[in-house]
């Protein structure tokens, strides 16, 4: 294996960016990023060490996660938005017309006086949510695969005043989620979060059946064609994407599929962002198919985990009788598992990212944000991504 290709990570497996509120002082607002968002509210609610500094006022706590993004694609991507999300009176991505104008008011107001006063101008929870809409609306966001998880009923309702109210529309590969799961938590003591986040899974493991088919579908590839090309397909050479639907055997090349997905949606895009299998006709989600790509190829010590039960029983295997499918599933498990995988777990990024960003949100700016990276080391643990931190980030009030 080349050093490029050990360094890569397969799509995480969550990350999301999400908007906290006081449930002391409803009018505190806080948006920040993770990869897991029930530890991180443990966090912010002093459960648990860690959390950004500006939540620690026991004045606001609990703090309570009304709604979340999720789907990003990579931690850069969560932190760019987030930063946008912050910022959008400084956010390149959205237009003079449709910026908040209440925010760029203020903060030029705040220039002009010389104020240091941080915290931005009055953000209510639609405000908040208001920006929100725009920068999904935005021409630079409008393509990403994003999920809006609400986690509280009155923030919901927010957000339906707001679209009911606005011109612009979100693009159809956006949707809009209720998930009122975390709700009817007592707010009444303050060392309890005030939302309960456990249910949302942050792994892999919604990614094990699907994963586990492709493995057993590719372990053979000689007898699999491309579904779009018909050409045969090469574990060694080609990049292959499968199907995500359980009961669809269908594999093509990843470019023979991403240009059917285009020329079905007629899209001008480089990069799909949903398309029907040219098998199943069922929808799939280009993200998905992707995150499962990078997983089965980049997994490392991820499948190792993931997997590590069917290593167990494989052992076991002689006190117990295992179907011929079983077998062979096993075996392609662990053809996979047995490869020298060696994953890179430095993203390269200093905690204090935001401390470094211009005005600007552009990739490159993010760029320059990124630290050097560390010395390698021969030993290698599962990959751990640590949370925002940002520091320059306000709490709206």
């Amino acid at each position: 294996m080349t050093d490029d290709s050990s360094r890569a990570k397969p799509m995480p497996a969550f990350y999301c960016c999400y908007l906290l509120r006081s449930s002391k002082k409803s009018d505190c607002m806080y948006i920040g990023s993770t990869p897991n968002p029930a530890r991180r509210l443990e966090q912010h609610n002093g459960i648990s060490r860690g959390g950004a500094k500006r939540t620690t006022a026991q004045t606001l706590r609990p703090w309570q996660m009304v709604a979340i993004v999720e789907g990003f694609t990579s931690r850069t991507g969560a932190l760019q938005f987030e930063w946008s999300w912050q910022n959008v009176h400084k956010c390149r991505h959205i237009d003079i017309v449709e910026s908040d104008i209440l925010n760029r008011t203020n903060h030029q107001a705040k220039v002009n006086s010389g104020s240091n006063k941080r915290s931005g101008a009055s953000k209510s929870l639609a405000k908040n949510l208001g920006n929100l809409h725009q920068l999904l609306r935005s021409d630079y966001f409008r393509t990403w695969p994003l999920v809006v998880r609400f986690l509280s009923a009155d923030a919901y309702g927010h957000w339906q005043r707001w679209t009911e109210r606005v011109d612009g529309l979100l693009p159809d590969n956006m949707h809009i989620k209720l998930d009122l799961q975390a709700e009817g938590v007592s707010f009444l003591n303050p060392h309890l979060p005030a939302n309960d986040m456990a249910h949302i899974d942050a792994s892999y493991n919604g990614m094990k059946e699907y994963l586990e088919k492709s493995l057993f579908l590719l372990d053979d590839s000689n007898l699999v064609l491309c579904e779009v090309c018909k050409k045969r397909l090469s574990v060694q050479s080609d990049v292959i994407v499968v199907c995500s639907h359980p009961n669809c055997r269908a594999a093509s090349h990843l470019v023979c599929l991403s240009r059917l997905f285009l020329e079905q949606d007629g899209s001008t895009e480089l990069v799909p962002t949903i398309g029907d299998c040219p098998a199943c006709n069922r929808e799939n989600r280009w993200a998905e198919l992707i995150k499962e790509v990078t997983l089965r190829l980049r997994g490392g010590d991820t499948i190792t985990s993931l997997f590590k039960t069917k290593r167990i029983r494989k052992t076991n295997a002689s006190n117990k009788k295992t179907c011929k499918g079983d077998e062979k599933l096993t075996e392609a498990v662990d053809n996979i598992l047995d490869r020298d995988y060696v994953v890179d777990d430095d993203d390269g990024f200093d905690e204090n990212w935001i401390d470094a960003v211009d005005v600007a949100s552009d990739q490159e700016t993010i760029e320059h944000a990124i630290a050097k990276p560390k010395e390698k080391t021969t030993s290698r643990i599962e990959i751990v991504i640590e949370d925002s931190e940002a520091e320059d980030s306000d709490i709206f009030d």
